[in-house]
């Protein structure tokens, strides 16, 4: 009746499905985002002077790439009609210019000048001189304050990477509790499966080597349970003096299996019994399964004392099948 609650209980409680979840054991991938003084202030947005210029005006202007400014020129010719004296040049008009010899009595020579123009070429464009049409928009203390700003801060608490997990710290906690409060009850249902088997077969030397070998693995109240079988069925008690490594290499107790016993649709004691056997022996694989995948998670690994209870159990229901 033990061995059936135990069988169900695990049935109801072990779980080895990975879950993806965000736990302080997958490592932090980022911060808490939220708007704080910490972060810094953030002033209105607008478009001033202190955000740059964005555009000037557009006009038509000599200013602009491709254009020329109008440009005035005096050519003097002292000894004849003056002419412009450079192509581009249109001549404005003539007139009498400086004095080039300097006659009393019949009057002084001038020069003939000519006036002379380079006419402007304006080009349309955006230019410093025409005045600014946009400032940039920008953020600057000048406009005021507006809100904090919005920044990641451990002090904000952390989002944790997402990865996959059989058991969260609280879950493992208590599948540890629980088993280290059930491993001995499946060694000793497997144990005990065991013993019934050798006992039904009256192989006695294979049932005290069977006593030797939980004795070894530090089992006692499992080797105990089996020990009052020994008496109950051989009529004498066990002595471990008996009994020794050496001696028990030739008494290993050898379990068929079920196909090996013939079991398959048949209902007997001896079948019954190794049914029993195997059901405990997959319980424990079940669970030694389990406790290798949960001691390979990050979980177990980020604490010690949780990590060493695993182990401790593993090597509990490993010794007990084995």
């Amino acid at each position: 009746m033990k061995v059936l609650f135990v069988t169900v209980l695990l049935g109801l409680f072990v779980s080895s499905n990975l879950y993806a979840r965000r736990i302080p054991e997958c490592g932090i991938e980022r911060y808490e985002t939220r708007r704080d003084p910490i972060c810094g202030n953030l002033y209105k947005e607008k478009r001033t002077r202190h955000c740059g210029v964005e555009s000037y005006n557009w006009r038509w202007s000599w200013k602009c790439p491709g254009g020329r400014q109008e440009k005035r020129r005096t050519w003097s010719n002292c000894n004849g009609t003056a002419y412009c004296g450079e192509a581009g040049y249109e001549l404005i008009r003539r007139e009498r210019g400086h004095i080039c010899y300097a006659r009393p009595r019949s009057g002084d020579h001038y020069s003939s000048d000519a006036i002379c123009i380079r006419p402007e070429i304006t080009k349309y464009c955006s230019h410093p001189d025409f005045g600014v049409k946009n400032y940039n928009l920008c953020r600057s203390r000048s406009h005021g304050f507006e809100q904090y700003k919005e920044c990641e801060d451990p002090s904000f608490g952390a989002i944790y990477n997402d990865c996959e997990v059989t058991k969260d710290k609280a879950e493992l906690t208590e599948y540890i509790e629980t088993m280290e409060n059930l491993a001995e009850s499946l060694v000793l249902a497997y144990a005990a499966g065991t013993s019934n088997y050798l006992a039904l077969i009256k192989a006695e030397k294979a049932l005290g080597c069977t006593i030797l070998k939980y004795e070894e693995n530090d089992q006692a109240s499992v080797a105990n349970t089996l020990a009052d079988k020994y008496f109950i069925v051989f009529s004498r008690p066990y002595e471990a003096s008996q009994f020794n490594r050496d001696y028990c290499m030739d008494y290993e107790p050898s379990i068929p299996s079920l196909d090996e016993a013939g079991c398959e649709n048949i209902s007997s004691v001896e079948c019954n019994t190794l049914q029993s056997i195997e059901s405990s022996r997959e319980s424990i694989i079940r669970e030694t399964s389990l406790i290798m995948t949960l001691l390979q998670e990050p979980v177990s690994a980020a604490y010690e004392n949780l990590s060493e209870r695993l182990e401790t159990l593993n090597d509990y229901l490993t010794k007990g099948i084995n």
